[in-house]
């Protein structure tokens, strides 16, 4: 009879041991161990704890399920599978595994290693999110061996309508002031950060602690921020985020609007325009422009000019004619 500890559930945190495995409540633990005798010919197996059997199984190549406990024996590549899901306080303890040989009264007993509750962590973060990536993930440790696997967080994800993107071109020296709305049951801690990916942008100001130049105000009843940045400087450009997180930083972060900030500087003009002939004012006069009467003024004038012409001519070559008819 070979004897080995299979794994212990432990609420202990921050401990440590050879060949850990860290877990936590609600999530679940996946373990995969090869036979103890490579050409060992096994019928059954049972997981136990406290000495007690929780699940048994005799079936091959077939999963055997009682409630939160799963089997599996792959008889191809000759291993067994233990999955315990959705752990809960009482789960937590000394397992023990057992198999039966065709031909054994007594058991073999296989070790797979420890499971604590731990508190490390990791960022997990997704970019560019639409309606295809709602649904659940979940967060987890598995073994370079692959022998076995742990869920330690799940997450609920929820993709509702696309972040509001907005621009401005403040000249160095202005003061910009520009607006965030938030949904309904936003956490109550906002913030402002900057940089291209809001995973890992900078925060530069929240609601809870303004700056010389950064400052916010949030209007809770209208669910509103109201972002100033004071005498913008070309440093100031770049993408800004208007988002909030919980007071615990492992619920994680949520954007609502994107601010894209391009200051410009203000060049005065060193060259004069090129001179060109001054041209009349055209002033409108009862629907005739100034140089239109002036026009009609002279085409008058020299038409009064020729008809006094042709007047004297008519008179001066007529007259002598006249005296002579009548004998003078």
């Amino acid at each position: 009879m070979k004897s080995f500890l299979l794994l212990i559930l432990s609420l202990m945190t921050g401990c440590e041991a050879s060949d850990v495995v860290t877990g936590c409540r609600e999530g679940w633990v996946e373990f995969i161990f090869k036979y103890p005798e490579a050409n060992g010919n096994y019928q059954r197996i049972d997981l136990l704890k406290a000495e007690e059997i929780i699940i048994g199984s005799i079936r091959k190549d077939v999963w055997e399920n009682k409630s939160r406990f799963h089997l599996y024996h792959d008889t191809e590549n000759k291993t067994f599978k233990v999955i315990i899901n959705q752990l809960p306080h009482e789960d937590f303890g000394r397992y023990m595994c057992e198999l039966y040989g065709k031909n054994e009264s007594s058991p073999a007993k296989v070790k797979l290693g420890w499971l604590f509750e731990t508190e490390s962590g990791f960022t997990v973060s997704i970019s560019n999110v639409s309606p295809q990536h709602t649904g659940v993930y979940w967060c987890g440790v598995e073994s370079t061996e692959g022998r076995y696997r742990a869920a330690l967080r799940k997450i609920q994800l929820e993709v509702k309508a696309a972040i509001t993107s907005f621009t401005r071109s403040p000249t160095i020296g202005q003061n910009v002031t520009y607006w965030c709305q938030y949904p309904e049951g936003a956490p109550e801690k906002k913030f402002i950060c900057k940089g291209k990916d809001p995973s890992i942008c900078e925060h530069v100001v929240s609601t809870a602690q303004n700056t010389e130049r950064f400052s916010t105000i949030d209007e809770t009843e209208k669910r509103n921020i109201t972002i100033t940045v004071r005498g913008v400087t070309k440093e100031d450009s770049g993408t800004y985020w208007c988002g909030a997180e919980h007071i615990d930083s492992l619920q994680g972060q949520y954007f609502y609007h994107r601010f894209l900030m391009t200051v410009v500087s203000l060049v005065p003009s060193t060259t004069s325009p090129a001179s060109s002939p001054i041209q009349p004012a055209t002033v409108s006069y009862h629907g005739f422009d100034r140089a239109s009467v002036l026009e009609i003024a002279l085409a008058l004038s020299l038409d009064v000019m020729l008809l006094t012409l042709a007047v004297y001519l008519a008179y001066t070559g007529w007259a002598p004619c006249m005296r002579i008819n009548r004998g003078v």
